[in-house]
């Protein structure tokens, strides 16, 4: 099938994305299987004010964004299309190997595995192209589910467990007037603003009001990845609040698993509960849930990294991709030298 070529002058016959919220400059695609993407990562792209100032760092999520949005070209250009929305439900073996700079640029490809009903599921990845690299990185890979818009009452009303109470003399207490010290995000772009936190579990809160900023940008649901980011920065508090820990960031490495059941709108209270499983090499492993009222709204289970152990890793496993080798000749498992990783093996 011949392929379709979609830039900024055609991409809105393709997708309701509003241009503020769209990482995706130009595509090719053939309708119903795969899809190639590019974006032009500039330093004046709005999110690197915010994250992080004086360190510009393109969120992981909205890396995960670009792979969504290249998918989503994949089904509504088919004939017997006509929405122009999908909704992210879920990912699994999501990890990110690099992160994204401004002068970067991203070039993203999405297969389709299956689309039924109004539910695709896909696979991708994210690889950059970098001033003075010779050979393209690669960001991040994923699978991925989407649903039509018309399909999202699929998801269905999953009842939320209750949230136990963490309580003792270790909990900590934080909000507007202390979070600075172990957030990194700054209040632009901080997803909770209230957390209990102790030395292995923490709660958040956060009120979503219209006058989010997100908002702006013409959907009245709180993006998907923004309700991920809520969850990860009340793990951020647990590990940060600890007397040995002097850096408040922590970035994103890996999403083993997430599941988004409900949407979240101006007027609720967005709450989230973590579980710290594991902390070790500069790696901490979690899981997660948020809730509004008696609705789970996501769970996910992931890893935060420190940034210098983040550089070790990049490094690392680029050498790793073209000199380790396995018995069979294939290049060496991104998955399984991460888990060499985290259990220190090549520090």
């Amino acid at each position: 099938m011949e392929r379709l070529r979609i830039t900024w002058e055609n991409m809105e016959d393709y997708s309701s994305v509003p241009i503020e919220y769209r990482f995706i400059d130009r595509a090719e695609v053939i309708p119903g299987a795969e899809a190639w993407g590019r974006k032009a990562v500039s330093s004046l792209d709005w999110f690197f004010k915010i994250h992080f100032p004086g360190n510009p760092v393109m969120p992981g999520v909205l890396v995960m964004e670009t792979l969504q949005q290249t998918g989503l070209l994949i089904i509504t250009s088919l004939p017997d299309v006509d929405e122009k929305v999908m909704l992210f439900s879920s990912c699994e073996n999501m990890r990110m190997y690099h992160s994204v700079r401004p002068g970067d640029v991203l070039k993203t490809h999405v297969s389709l595995d299956s689309f039924k009903r109004g539910i695709a599921k896909f696979h991708g990845d994210v690889k950059l192209e970098r001033f003075n690299e010779e050979k393209e990185l690669l960001a991040c890979s994923m699978k991925f589910t989407m649903l039509l818009k018309g399909q999202m009452i699929s998801l269905g009303d999953k009842k939320a467990e209750e949230i136990p109470q963490i309580s003792g003399g270790g909990v900590k207490v934080f909000d507007y007037s202390n979070m600075d010290k172990f957030l990194a995000d700054p209040v632009e772009y901080r997803f909770i603003d209230y957390a209990e936190i102790s030395s292995s579990f923490g709660k958040g809160r956060k009120y979503s009001s219209f006058l989010d900023w997100y908002y702006k940008f013409g959907e009245l649901e709180m993006p998907v990845g923004f309700v991920m980011e809520s969850i990860m920065q009340t793990g951020v508090l647990i590990v940060t609040q600890r007397d040995e820990i002097q850096n408040p960031l922590m970035m994103f490495n890996n999403c083993n698993q997430m599941r988004f059941f409900a949407e979240v709108r101006p007027g609720d209270i967005l709450k989230t509960y973590v579980i710290l499983k594991s902390f070790r090499n500069g790696m901490a492993q979690y899981t997660g849930t948020a809730t509004v009222g008696n609705k789970k709204v996501c769970e996910m289970s992931f890893v935060l990294i420190q940034p210098d152990e983040m550089k070790k890793f990049s490094e690392c496993l680029n050498e790793r991709r073209i000199k380790d080798k396995d018995a069979s000749g294939k290049e060496y498992c991104c998955h399984r030298f991460q888990q060499r990783h985290w259990n220190g093996d090549c520090l």
